[in-house]
């Protein structure tokens, strides 16, 4: 087993710029005990590979993470890893063209999330499949270990999804779209993604102010971020 791990992964920059600048910034400020094969920086842009990382480390290095970094493009309730991936994209619509304007009905909460491949999600950590391996997945992780999310927004919580400024999932028009807002019928109020986290791998109570989650965003950003988040409330 190695004796320490710290793991690195980074999403997809988008017009956000390429996130594995940030990535290696951060393994450059590691401490120097770390050994070269000590330290893991991966891309990863879908979730199920996420969670298959995860599970593979607790399958085959039990505790051995000390610290995990995550940096993606994040909104309060998700890290959305394959931002401006263009395959994902176009699933995403493809699956609400075939739904909504061919079979003439409103996409399900269980279809987004399953739709959303790109995003590790507040959602995905209620899933039943997600949530049995719960136990399995922490013991990936050393005691004392850390679990960082480098992503605007991810201390947000009670997130609230819409489509075209429309949040209420039970307002439904055939001829505007219905899609994200379909994720504001459970699991309701969400969780910031970093208290998802922190409470799925039990590392405490992870829950930052808008401050602390947005470091780094213009003052003009900054009131978004309230704004949506008093909308929240």
């Amino acid at each position: 087993m190695l004796s320490a791990k710290a793991v690195i992964l980074y999403g997809n920059g988008g017009d956000l710029g390429n996130l594995e600048v940030f990535a290696r910034g951060i393994q450059k400020s590691l401490p120097e005990s770390y050994g070269h094969k000590d330290v893991i920086v991966k891309n990863v842009i879908r979730k199920e590979d996420f969670f298959h990382l995860i599970d593979t480390f607790a399958n085959t290095y039990v505790g051995s993470i000390t610290e995990l970094h995550i940096v993606s493009h994040a909104i309060g309730a998700g890290l959305f890893l394959g931002y401006h991936v263009a395959a994902i994209n176009d699933s995403r619509w493809s699956v609400q063209l075939e739904i909504q304007e061919k079979k003439k009905r409103r996409i399900s909460y269980d279809e987004v999330v399953a739709t959303e491949i790109g995003a590790v999600l507040t959602d995905d950590f209620v899933r039943p499949a997600i949530k049995a391996k719960a136990a399995a997945m922490r013991s990936a992780f050393a005691v004392g270990s850390t679990i960082k999310i480098w992503g605007c927004n991810s201390g947000v919580d009670g997130w609230l999804y819409g489509d075209n400024g429309e949040a209420d999932p039970n307002v439904y028009d055939e001829r505007i779209p219905y899609y994200w807002r379909a994720l504001n019928t459970r699991n309701v109020p969400k969780p910031a993604i970093a208290q998802a986290f922190a409470d799925f791998f039990s590392k405490g109570d992870l829950r930052s102010d808008i401050r602390r989650a947005c470091r780094g965003l213009t003052p003009w950003q900054m009131d978004q971020v309230r704004a949506i988040s008093r909308r929240s409330e």
